[in-house]
């Protein structure tokens, strides 16, 4: 098969297009059907049963996709597509003319919306089709999520737009000739829908023989696909969704229309409430969806139906303004969990979809979603109708029971989903912990203002703004500018990364840096491998311990030490004897200290012999020798005063060693100088062998000129007096 690349221009011009076709298809189905119709039957006398088989019309028509996996394999997507889509509307126009003409004759009215509706529904499934390899195409990319999601707030919003005009044109009385107004209205503009439609350009790979795009029988592939037991459960998970949705949501503006007796303008203003809650929903996807992952939107959306089903439990015995509350709580989040939970499926379904199979599988994913979604309607009519008949029940009862089972099934339907593969998605918990996280929510608004920046100075600033929100959701755009080929990016983003859970992509990331930016950002790689890194990095670290960037080669050295590697003792005690750079010096000092070997002392004791002038390195090694010999790290608090005025440093280094000791050490060296305070402990039996390391340092005359070493020498006599 010769198959033609789908250039990024291509992708951009079919989003266009494909989101205009959405925006005004969703006006022409919210003006021709949907609660139209079912308002129309309901006028018309049609029973509950009748309402569930015209709703079963959408999903019975995915049993006509194969017909047009055949048209495509001649025609191409697109047209396949936009052909039957204006077929479909011809189908409706003897639809629109029925309030006019056979108003006064309710039965023969019912049958022939239910033909026209039919054919509708027929020609839809021909050219459905053709939607997922060719939204699979406009979405691929990083930004598939928030293109999915954008899709939905779109045709959301169009459909809030479209309720609002069908509510205003209804009315409150709801005349017949009013619903051919409405109809009459969703046939044009679904004409123009379908000659956006035809604008998109053609995805390559699809028209051709059928032989070419087959790839074997239907049957044979779905056999194939059926044996990978993840393929198995996200099948048997959707189609319980679809089902216990399709159950209960139909069903919402009957529930409104009997039981409460509203207007059919109130019940079009609920699902216009409804539109807002699937327009929250995208938003939401839109944002989260590309980072949570698939699974835990597809359980999360899923539980919000439950909700809302609960919710539909209390409505049938509250009055009043409780009533209203309840109801648009119902509308609002049943609309925004079966919108985002099918939104979340389609995800889950195109990554786990196999790239040579799209098509067929495609024509799977709809016809087990028309066989649900049929059934899940019928048996919604049938069951409500016969709760209602049920003699001992009132018609509160009867919907309680009927919602009482449709929330059973979704908590089923959620215990299955827990089962299915995670992919590269957090938990459920975690997913909602994002979710409800400010914090989360903010770092996620600077990301998009990251992704939009065109100025460094931009992506600078609001990298350390997302270092202040330290929120972990903001890893995969930190992580990408650790790959910046800028200094400043590469070093905003490290920053950023010390504030977030450390984890494997992380530590990865970091060996990547440390093996491969010498003398730029691979030393504070190596010091964070160091602090959080796991036992895996030491090889790393123990390499870079030798690179000829000694910023690197220290930091290594502070990293192995950190890790408590005593095993690079020796390696590190050898470069600090053969170096002279200050930086190497220092934190080579403070790894052998944080070792704690006292085989490390000479070296030490070296080190700060021969860079006798220069302070920060004596004051390193003086340091890292107290804390081998088991002095507290908490005296170096009186380092400074001591250098400033060594008597009351000396007072303050005793209060904070001797605790209520500090009086009796005070008053036995009351007046005595340094030496005098040796000879002193020297007198004493049970001298401590830390006596021994202090007369070490009282022959390193030129040590002994260094605040640090003196310091140090007093800190391990009054430690000796301590005994």
């Amino acid at each position: 098969m010769n198959i033609q690349r789908y250039t990024r221009v291509m992708q951009l011009a079919g989003r266009r297009y494909f989101s205009i076709f959405e925006f005004i298809n969703t006006l022409s189905f919210s003006f021709l059907a949907g609660n139209v119709l079912t308002l129309l039957l309901l006028q018309l006398g049609a029973s509950d049963f009748d309402i569930g088989m015209l709703n079963s019309f959408v999903y019975l028509s995915f049993f006509f996709m194969p017909f047009g996996r055949k048209i495509v394999g001649k025609i191409g997507l697109v047209k396949n597509f936009s052909r039957s889509w204006t077929i479909r509307y011809l189908f409706m126009i003897p639809v629109g003319l029925i309030p006019l003409l056979f108003g006064s004759d309710p039965a023969v009215a019912i049958v022939l919306i239910f033909v026209g509706y039919l054919g509708f529904q027929i020609f839809r499934g021909i050219g459905i089709v053709s939607i997922n390899p060719i939204v699979k195409t406009l979405s691929e990319g990083k930004d598939q999520g928030n293109f999915l999601s954008r899709l939905q707030i779109l045709v959301h919003s169009g459909a809030i737009v479209a309720n609002l005009g069908v509510a205003l044109l209804v009315g409150t009385d709801a005349p017949l000739g009013r619903y051919s107004l409405s109809i009459t209205a969703g046939i044009l503009l679904g004409f123009v829908g379908a000659r956006s439609f035809s604008l998109i350009p053609e995805p390559p790979g699809y028209r051709g023989s059928e032989k070419e795009i087959s790839h074997g029988s239907l049957l044979a592939i779905f056999h194939e696909h059926g044996k990978n037991p993840s393929f198995r459960r996200f099948l048997v998970a959707f189609a319980l969704m679809v089902f216990f949705s399709s159950m209960f949501r139909p069903f919402l503006p009957v529930f409104a229309k009997q039981y409460y007796q509203m207007a059919d303008r109130t019940v079009l203003l609920f699902s216009l409430l409804g539109s807002f809650g699937a327009v929250v929903m995208g938003l939401i996807n839109r944002v989260m969806m590309d980072r949570l992952g698939t699974k835990p939107m597809i359980m999360i959306f899923t539980g919000v139906v439950g909700f809302a089903a609960i919710l539909s439990l209390l409505a049938p015995w509250a009055s009043g303004v409780a009533a209203i509350v309840l109801l648009s709580g119902v509308f609002f989040f049943s609309f925004m969990g079966v919108s985002g939970s099918e939104t979340a499926s389609q995800g889950y379904y195109f990554a786990i979809m196999p790239p040579s199979s799209q098509l067929e599988l495609g024509i799977l994913y709809y016809l087990l979603m028309g066989v649900a979604g049929a059934l899940g309607s019928v048996v919604g009519g049938g069951l409500l109708d016969w709760l209602k008949n049920l003699q001992f029940l009132d018609l509160g009862a009867a919907f309680s029971w009927f919602f009482a089972i449709s929330l059973s099934g979704i908590v089923l339907t959620l215990s299955i989903m827990t089962r299915l593969e995670r992919l590269t998605s957090r938990s459920v918990g975690e997913a909602l912990s994002v979710l409800l996280s400010l914090r989360d929510w903010r770092a996620m608004s600077l990301v998009k203002r990251l992704e939009k920046s065109t100025t460094l100075d931009q992506e600078q600033k609001i990298l350390q703004r997302l270092r202040e929100i330290g929120s972990d959701i903001t890893l995969d755009e930190v992580l990408q500018r650790l790959r910046s080929p800028l200094f400043r990016i590469r070093g905003e983003a490290l920053n950023t990364l010390f504030y977030l859970t450390y984890n494997k992509k992380i530590e990865d990331a970091l060996v990547y840096l440390v093996q491969n930016n010498e003398f730029a950002t691979s030393y504070p790689a190596a010091r964070i491998l160091g602090q959080r890194g796991s036992a895996r990095v030491i090889p790393i670290l123990q390499k870079a311990l030798d690179s000829s960037d000694p910023l690197l080669a220290g930091n290594a050295a502070a990293g192995l030490g950190e890790l408590g590697h005593r095993e690079s003792r020796v390696a590190i005690e050898t470069r600090l004897l053969t170096t002279t750079d200050q930086h190497l010096l220092v934190y080579g000092s403070l790894a052998l200290g944080m070792l704690g070997d006292r085989e490390s002392i000479p070296v030490l004791y070296r080190i700060a012999d021969r860079f006798e002038g220069n302070l920060p390195v004596v004051q390193e090694a003086s340091f890292a020798i107290g804390i081998i010999l088991g002095l507290e790290e908490r005296i170096h608090r009186d380092y400074y005063d001591f250098i400033r005025d060594p008597g009351r440093g000396l007072v303050q280094l005793i209060e904070t060693m001797a605790g209520n000791q500090a009086d009796r050490i005070l008053q036995e060296i009351q007046g005595l100088e340094r030496t005098e305070f040796l000879q002193t402990y020297l007198s004493n039996p049970n001298a401590s062998p830390e006596l021994f390391e202090a007369a070490r340092l009282l022959d390193k005359d030129r040590l002994m000129n260094q605040p640090a070493f003196v310091f140090l020498q007093y800190a391990l006599l009054i430690k000796g007096f301590l005994g």
